[in-house]
């Protein structure tokens, strides 16, 4: 952590005012790391969930005010990330995508978005508590079940 603090200061010196936004994840959430690796899917999905699933989106206007968020939001409670988009678009913007029973959701999602806020990077968020899973397949771009 301490080798990866000193990089990250070398590289805001470096950067100056070109800097948008930074953060350092010592002990990044698992799910995080799974989906940032080629052909990462998500552990779970919502259509296989007892209770009412919900999705819940967080969308900042900065790659790492979204990684900081996230992972914030899913240390939160009983939530998994279903997809996390870095700087799509011309925008920057990011987004990630977390799944969970309702209750879990809006406590990860309303941590994750504070996290944000206090940046000055939050976009948006929302909660969709039983999301049609038409809905959350076309957000993913993969089915719900991990096989796409």
């Amino acid at each position: 952590v301490s080798e990866a603090a000193r990089s990250l200061a070398r590289g805001i010196e470096l950067a100056a005012d070109a800097r948008v936004d930074d953060v350092l994840l010592p002990a990044a959430h698992e799910d995080i790391i799974r989906l940032l690796k080629p052909r990462g899917k998500p552990r779970r999905s919502l259509t296989n969930e007892r209770a009412q699933p919900a999705l819940g989106i967080l969308e900042t206007y900065s790659a790492a005010g979204l990684l900081g968020a996230t992972d914030t939001a899913l240390k939160t409670g009983e939530t998994w990330l279903l997809e996390i988009h870095l700087l799509a678009g011309i925008g920057g913007k990011a987004t990630a995508l977390i799944g969970g029973d309702v209750e879990s959701v809006r406590v990860a999602i309303e941590s994750g978005a504070a996290f944000a806020a206090e940046r000055g990077v939050l976009a948006h968020d929302v909660v969709i508590p039983r999301p049609d899973p038409l809905l959350a397949e076309l957000l993913t771009q993969r089915s719900l079940d991990g096989s796409g």
